[in-house]
């Protein structure tokens, strides 16, 4: 029946493969921009999603990771990797898409496009539309008149091909220079807007120069002043003039597609409540603890300095630079995805440390689900609520915003919370990982997991507002901190472990070591380091890439970790998935504070974890193979022991992350094994009989609660 079901599985993927892409290279990379990326077991699958991908003309298929281009250059043998080009995509009609340049004026329209592709497309649908620019998800579109700029980081435009003899771009008037004139493109400009908006521009230094502006110009009075409407004319869609042109200009107004000028700066000026700066000389030490460790004091502390802030309006602050959707691209579904959230934190922190002398010692709490879930598996608690102390008491705050919070009383722990998953996503058997590696299984796996669990405002990009969220990525930058120390200490900074260059913003831009973070408030382009209200607690934090690798080497701003329980078995152990049947007391040369708690639940499943890997070594499988095997034999159980079921994300949070053509990791795993397509290599009657012992459950058939 394996064998059959197997069969039908293949011929189907064949079947969907052959009918809309060519014949399918082995061993093949295929060079070319990368527009968007899916989950797939097999490589025909993504032949489908590169069809229902805007601009999509071909797919490389990479250790279970589709990469979908919009163009490929010469084929090139990479081992592991399987190519495939669409027979027939829909002839352009635009010309060849122009990076780092920007059309400004003559507006005829506006949408939301996450691709350069989809905004050509969309400029087609439009007759009076003959240049668009793409830039942060906006689709800009123009008539012949609108002027283009060069060196705008992280646009792309391009100009519509007419079937009619129609002036060409290159037949534009003088407003259409291949060259921004510094000094006299602006006042040029259709508009002639007095404000001078469009004069601002990032040219010289891509990551940071949209946020120099709003920091240095007090006396702007467009950017909170309505007479200055004028300037609007038919110039305010492209809400991204801060980023055009190359004189610098004192005004930041149109950050944000179709609502330029009034939503800039007025929105910071409010949180301007907090007066004292964090201090850049801590007077105690900055050690990062789980909640679980707090004392009663401690817990009553950090309350009060989160209700402090959600009171006085520096809190939403935080939720508000998170969202921004410039900063959002490089935050997330990236390889700075670790790092940057590292600095946030850390802007946080010092916010929390300068509201009040009894907060100066302040640091964020994590949630140790990776404990926490340890009692749920052992059946002492059925729910997120019942089993973490944290979900029951980091709650009762008075707020000057609302917020909303799911129901963690229902809500159960995932397979990817457990110890055995964590381990194989920071510190995986047999293999040697990047940075972008750790960062994209972290993400994408214990991060979403926690997000999508949590539910409410977790699942939006202004998760900031929930408490939670804050111990959540305490967590996963704990988890990267061990995998640094495990895998990366000492290492040279340019070493792809410590740190790799990647792309950002659907491909149009890069972030490198040196790249200052993005890090901008929602409805601005003012980077937190130069706003009035942010840059006290931002201040002498490391803003580039490049330093914010090792957490206890941040200046004044480092810090450390304290541990037990299964994260201290990971940074102690490394490599070594399996440690001793008790929590190892060995003192590590380790910077971080590493303490000793018996606790019966963890002892029984570290049973269970070496019964498990002994079956594996006796089956002839290597230790990376039992790793596996152990993390496949736990997904049976929580599917059919532990209460609940393995689910897929929310719809509207996989829309959010760029995961709608992918399914989460537990379920992609869980249903590889119902269909015997990776089935457990472990003999049934052995592991069944190691789950019966400590979980009393077999694992293999589902019972009922």
């Amino acid at each position: 029946m394996k064998v059959s079901l197997l069969l039908l599985l293949a011929g189907a993927a064949s079947a969907t493969f052959s009918s809309q892409c060519r014949g399918q290279q082995y061993n093949t990379d295929l060079p070319g921009d990368v527009i968007a990326k899916s989950y797939r077991f097999f490589a025909s699958e993504c032949c489908a999603d590169c069809q229902n991908t805007d601009g999509c003309a071909a797919y490389v298929h990479y250790y279970g990771t589709c990469y979908l281009k919009a163009s490929t250059g010469t084929a090139r043998s990479l081992w592991g990797a399987t190519s495939a080009t669409l027979k027939s995509t829909a002839p352009s009609s635009c010309s060849r898409l122009q990076a780092d340049t920007y059309y400004w004026g003559a507006d005829v329209g506006s949408t939301f496009r996450f691709t350069p592709a989809g905004c050509c497309a969309d400029c087609d649908a439009n007759p009076r539309c003959e240049r668009f620019t793409s830039y942060l998800g906006w689709c800009m579109m123009h008539s012949k008149d609108a002027v283009r700029y060069n060196g705008v980081w992280g646009a792309t435009s391009g100009s519509r091909s007419l079937p009619s003899p129609t002036p060409s771009p290159s037949t534009a008037k003088p407003t259409y220079p291949p060259t921004p004139a510094p000094t006299d493109a602006p006042t040029q400009a259709p508009t002639q807007a007095p404000t001078d908006a469009p004069t601002q521009a990032p040219t010289d230094a891509p990551t940071t120069a949209p946020t120099v502006a709003p920091t240095v110009a007090p006396t702007v009075a467009p950017t909170v002043a309505p007479t200055a409407a004028p300037t609007a004319a038919p110039t305010v869609a492209p809400t991204v003039a801060p980023t055009i042109a190359p004189t610098a200009a004192p005004t930041v107004a149109p950050t944000i597609a179709p609502t330029a000028a009034p939503t800039v700066a007025p929105t910071v000026a409010p949180t301007t409540v907090p007066t004292v700066a964090p201090t850049t000389a801590p007077v105690c030490a900055r050690t990062r603890k789980s909640w679980n460790s707090y004392t009663e004091a401690e817990k009553t502390t950090y309350k009060k300095a989160i209700e402090t802030a959600m009171t006085n309006g520096t809190y939403a602050v935080f939720a508000k630079i998170h969202r921004n959707q410039m900063t959002w691209y490089e935050a997330h579904g990236t390889c700075v995805f670790l790092y940057w959230h590292r600095r946030f934190l850390l802007g946080f922190e010092n916010m929390l440390q300068s509201l009040d002398p009894s907060f100066a010692c302040v640091t964020i709490p994590y949630f140790d689900y990776v404990q926490d879930s340890v009692a749920f598996r052992a059946g002492s608690c059925k729910s997120v609520s019942a089993c973490s102390s944290i979900a029951r008491e980091l709650t009762g705050f008075k707020t000057s915003f609302q917020w909303s919070r799911g129901n963690w009383a229902t809500a159960k722990f995932t397979p990817d919370m457990s110890f055995v998953n964590i381990k194989s996503t920071v510190l995986p058997s047999g293999q040697s990982p990047t940075l972008a590696d750790v960062s994209k299984s972290i993400e994408g796996r214990v991060h979403n997991s926690v997000h999508n669990l949590l539910g409410a405002d977790m699942t939006t990009s202004s998760s900031p507002k929930e408490p939670m969220f804050w111990s959540h990525h305490a967590l996963i930058d704990l988890l990267h901190t061990i995998n640094f120390e495990c895998r990366a200490k000492g290492l040279p900074k340019n070493d792809p472990k410590v740190f790799s260059s990647c792309s950002v913003r659907s491909g149009a831009a890069k972030v490198d070591a040196n790249s200052v973070v993005n890090m901008l408030e929602d409805g601005t382009s003012q980077n937190v380091d130069e706003t009035a209200v942010t840059k006290p607690w931002f201040a002498g934090v490391p803003n580039k890439y490049y330093d914010l690798s090792d957490v206890t080497q941040l200046g004044a701003f480092s810090y450390n970790y304290e541990m037990s329980g299964f994260l201290k078995d990971l940074l102690t152990n490394c490599d070594n998935v399996v440690p001793d049947n008790r929590e190892d007391a060995v003192i590590v040369d380790t910077p971080h504070v590493l303490t000793t708690t018996y606790r019966k639940d963890n002892a029984d499943e570290r049973v269970w974890q070496r019964a498990m890997m002994q079956l594996g070594a006796a089956s002839n499988l290597t230790v990376s193979d039992a790793e596996l095997e152990m993390e496949k034999v736990q997904t049976l159980l929580y599917e059919n022991c532990f209460p609940g079921t393995i689910q897929d994300f929310d719809p509207e949070f996989k829309k959010l992350m760029g995961m709608e053509n992918m399914k989460s990791h537990d379920l992609m795993l869980l249903e590889s094994i119902q269909s015997g397509a990776n089935p457990i290599k472990l003999p049934l009657d052995k592991w069944t009989a190691i789950n019966e012992q400590t979980y009393h459950c077999r694992g293999d058939v589902k019972v009922l609660e």
